[in-house]
């Protein structure tokens, strides 16, 4: 039994190949044969085939479809339950508070060597962010390395006003002390100042701070 390989009209394979630049999967989907018989088309017509590098590339540049943030909403109005994206999810969060908090235990608990090295990361980085801001050197004229010590190994981020202890107490951990410190200078807050250990502990003893 012959087997006769279905055609494509030249005009319409000329049309979809050459000028509306599809491939041969998007023109095979379109009469219902595979690639391969789209390309024997293209062949018996003498229509170069392109690579299939440059078949990826042309798919490649294509504008693809993006849905928007207000698609995304409307999309999901049954799920919001009519209520703005960002408050539904407010809410959610609040009705679902302990859920999180154990998943969040659960999760540190079988990461904590992830959990902790990320601490240590992300506090030094803010940290090297504050030691920047605050000039990169010890603040006393009086410092006993000429120029002020620079290595910040040995800087101390200090409290002008001997107030550390209470902000301390007001916060929970170190890394919520870096933030709040970082937002503080930020906003022009001059409550803080780099000295090195030296003239901290010289400061606190002729201050008497705690």
């Amino acid at each position: 039994m012959a087997y006769h390989r279905k055609e494509i009209p030249k005009e319409a394979l000329m049309v979809l190949y050459l000028d509306e630049k599809k491939t041969p999967d998007e023109i095979g989907a379109i009469y219902g044969m595979v690639d391969n018989t789209v390309r024997a088309n293209l062949r018996r017509l003498d229509i170069p085939v392109r690579s299939a590098s440059e078949s990826h590339y042309l798919a490649w540049c294509k504008p693809r479809k993006i849905s928007t943030r207000e698609q995304l909403v409307a999309r999901n109005q049954r799920t919001l339950k009519g209520l703005p994206y960002d408050e539904y999810y407010r809410e959610y969060f609040k009705s679902h508070r302990r859920q999180h908090a154990e998943s969040d235990r659960r999760f540190q608990q079988h990461h904590k060597d992830r959990e902790a090295l990320h601490h240590r990361e992300y506090n030094r980085r803010i940290r090297q962010e504050i030691t920047e801001l605050l000039g990169g050197k010890c603040s006393n004229p009086n410092c006993a390395v000429s120029g002020g010590m620079k290595d910040p190994r040995a800087l101390q981020i200090d409290h002008v006003n001997g107030d550390g202890a209470k902000l301390r107490r007001g916060l929970n951990g170190l890394q919520s002390m870096y933030r709040q410190m970082l937002r503080d200078i930020k906003a022009g807050s001059k409550a803080y100042q780099l000295l090195c250990a030296n003239c901290n502990w010289i400061k606190k003893f002729e201050r008497d701070e705690s």
